[in-house]
């Protein structure tokens, strides 16, 4: 339950992330402008996406931990 409510409050990020992504590759980019804010933002969501693996992980070892101690 609690790995569920952790994912819940990442999706617009990751879903901004994806958009992102999408941006990069389909448009064709021609503004230096354009390219340093779209790195910034892929720099932002890798960011992000490293803090939701890492507060995931630590459910899953606190999950696991749980199970262990009711085993």
């Amino acid at each position: 339950m609690e790995n569920t409510i952790v994912v819940r409050s990442y999706w617009p990020l990751i879903l901004d992330a994806i958009a992102i992504l999408n941006a990069l590759f389909t448009c064709g980019i021609r503004s230096p402008r354009l390219v340093r804010k779209i790195a910034e933002g892929i720099d932002k969501t890798a960011r992000l996406f490293r803090l939701v693996l890492l507060e995931l992980n630590a459910v899953w070892k606190k999950s696991k931990a749980q199970n262990e101690l009711l085993m």
